[in-house]
C-alpha cells in the first residue's frame, strides 16, 4: 500500500479550502482531509464509499454549520405515525374488498387532525430547497458577490451531489466500476466550487456553470 501524500505536499487551493474547512467547519475539516488522503490512496477498500460519504456529508451538514438557522431540520415520520397508527381502522378487517374501492371511509376528527399535521410537515419540508441549493445560497452570501445562482446552476450541483450521494452506502448488489479519472474529476469540480466562493478568488456566474456542466457530461 502506497503511502498518501501529506498535506503540505497538496496543491495551494487544497491546503486552503483545508485550512478554511478547519477555521471555519472543524467538524468536517478532518473528513475533507480523508477523502483527500484516500483519492491518492487507489487500492484502498472501499474507498469509494468513503470518499462519497464525506461529499454527502459536507453537503448535507454545512449548510447548518455556516447558518444555524437556516435549514429546518427533517421531518421524523416515524413519530407522527407512532401518534395515530393505533387509532387507523384496519381496513382489511373490517371486510373491505373491490366493491368497497367507491365508498368512503369515516374516521374521528382527532385522528384526521394528526394525519393532517403530518401532511403539513410534509409539505413545509418539501418546499424548501434542497441541501445543495441552500448550500449555494449561503456561500453566496459569505461571498458578499453578485454571482447569480440560476436553475440550471443549481440543478447541475444537485447531479453532481447526487453523484456520489449514491456511492456513498454499500448496496445488495454490487456497484459497477468507478472510472478513476471520473472520480478524481467530479471531487475537483466539488473542491471548485467551495472554493469559488470562499477561496481567495471569485468565480463568475458563466464559469460555474460551465464547470458543472461539464462534471455531469
Amino acid at each position: 500500500m502506497s503511502q498518501a501524500a501529506s498535506p503540505e505536499h497538496w496543491p495551494p487551493k487544497r491546503k486552503q479550502l483545508l485550512d478554511w474547512f478547519r477555521q471555519e467547519a472543524p467538524s468536517l475539516a478532518c473528513g475533507y482531509e480523508g477523502a483527500l488522503r484516500l483519492l491518492e490512496e487507489k487500492p484502498f477498500p472501499g474507498r469509494i464509499h468513503f470518499i462519497s460519504h464525506v461529499v454527502r456529508d459536507i453537503a448535507n451538514i454545512l449548510p447548518e454549520i455556516l447558518r444555524p438557522k437556516s435549514k429546518a431540520g427533517k421531518v421524523q415520520y416515524h413519530q407522527y405515525f407512532d401518534k395515530f397508527e393505533k387509532e387507523w381502522p384496519n381496513i382489511e378487517a373490517t371486510g373491505g374488498n373491490e366493491d368497497s374501492l367507491n365508498q368512503n371511509i369515516s374516521i374521528d376528527y382527532e385522528l384526521a387532525r394528526k394525519i393532517d399535521t403530518l401532511v403539513t410537515k410534509h409539505r413545509e419540508r418539501r418546499s424548501l430547497p434542497s441541501n445543495p441549493e441552500l448550500l449555494l445560497q449561503i456561500l453566496k452570501q459569505l461571498a458578499n458577490d453578485n454571482i447569480s445562482i440560476n436553475l440550471r446552476l443549481v440543478k447541475d450541483f444537485e447531479n453532481l451531489i447526487d453523484w456520489f450521494q449514491k456511492k456513498a452506502h454499500l448496496q445488495a448488489k454490487m456497484l459497477s466500476p468507478v472510472d478513476e479519472a471520473e472520480l478524481q474529476h467530479k471531487f475537483r469540480t466539488f473542491e471548485n466550487i467551495l472554493l469559488s466562493f470562499v477561496g481567495e478568488f471569485f468565480t463568475r456566474t458563466a464559469e460555474l456553470d460551465a464547470i458543472l456542466h461539464q462534471a455531469n457530461q
